[in-house]
């Protein structure tokens, strides 16, 4: 199963366990008003902070946590039949492969190998696109990182306004208002806390490890698109990235 799931079943017994502790009654963390300056507060810092492209990706990355990586056995098998077309010179049995395969990084790699570009040009172009593919990714996890920060400030602001509230009705004989702005100030706090350290910032971390495993995938297929520049055969090839693949898992995960 995936962790993100599991991670979510934690948040609900964590929830559980926070209802049980504040006496039994879920109603007692539900404040319409401490929800409105929080959320809202997150959603208006959002608009200010953020280009409207960066808020179309936050909004995608979320349910692509909940995915596993995909295997890159697909990518493993084409680049290998390339190679294999590729040394043999059938250029039209390459040009085919290149027509079925769906990866657009493999494919500029394969068209540059096809078209002998030169060793230097080739790797400079596709360390560039590994780049964008980067800093696009990171700038989707910093967006989170950066929400997680705002969100204290904003549980920190409901708690001043709840204070606040409570002060005005110090003198008041209705101790219902005063109760009523000490829960709003202590409830603020509480969602602030739980956006920051539930939501997203595990979120941004989730997001910053799947872009490491994406960027070493993808350097894993320029190694192979090398090789077969320089003339390796796929036997060869398909040794050597199988080889990074599994030194990989190893420092990951250590030795069985």
């Amino acid at each position: 199963m995936n962790s993100s799931i599991l991670g979510v079943v934690a948040i609900l017994v964590l929830f559980v366990l926070m209802v049980i502790g504040g006496g039994g009654d879920a109603s007692r963390f539900i404040d319409p008003i401490g929800i409105a300056i929080v959320f809202g507060g997150l959603v208006a810092a959002a608009l200010v902070s953020f280009r409207n492209s960066q808020l179309k990706a936050m909004m995608l990355a979320i349910p692509q946590i909940f995915k596993d990586e995909p295997s890159i056995e697909p990518e493993l098998n084409q680049l290998v039949k390339f190679a294999g077309d590729y040394v043999r010179k059938d250029l039209r049995a390459a040009e085919q492969t290149i027509a079925q395969t769906s990866s657009p990084f493999l494919k500029l790699g394969f068209q540059l190998v096809l078209d002998n570009t030169p060793l230097d040009d080739m790797m400079r172009i596709l360390e560039w696109r590994i780049k964008q593919v980067r800093e696009g990714e990171n700038s989707t996890a910093r967006c989170f990182r950066a929400m997680a920060g705002y969100s204290p400030s904003f549980g920190m602001l409901g708690t001043l306004t709840g204070l606040i509230g409570m002060l005005t009705e110090i003198n008041s004989s209705d101790i219902g208002l005063i109760s009523k702005g000490l829960a709003l100030a202590l409830t603020t706090t509480v969602y602030g806390l739980l956006f920051a350290y539930v939501i997203f910032r595990p979120i941004s971390l989730k997001l910053e490890q799947r872009t490491n495993r994406r960027i070493f995938t993808l350097h894993v297929l320029m190694d192979g698109m090398v090789l077969i520049r320089v003339g390796r055969g796929p036997a060869l090839i398909e040794d050597n990235m199988r080889h990074l693949l599994m030194e990989n898992r190893d420092e990951v995960r250590g030795a069985d």
